[in-house]
């Protein structure tokens, strides 16, 4: 089975990471704040202080 799967075996034309640029504290921390974010648009309890201006550009990277 080894040699089979070897035999097929081609060297990668290219090879792309979409977060090469990025640690992974910085991948932790984003995942922390998209869990935040998302808690606080299902609460209920949110909607008058989400109507708030100075949050637009959040809802709309939210929304996207």
């Amino acid at each position: 089975m080894r040699q089979i799967l070897q035999e097929g075996q081609q060297k990668a034309a290219a090879y792309w990471n979409p977060v090469s640029s990025l640690t992974m504290l910085e991948i932790a921390k984003a995942h922390r704040i998209n869990a935040a974010s998302q808690e606080v648009l299902d609460d209920p309890a949110a909607e008058d202080a989400l109507q708030h201006s100075a949050l637009e550009p959040l809802l709309a990277q939210a929304a996207s």
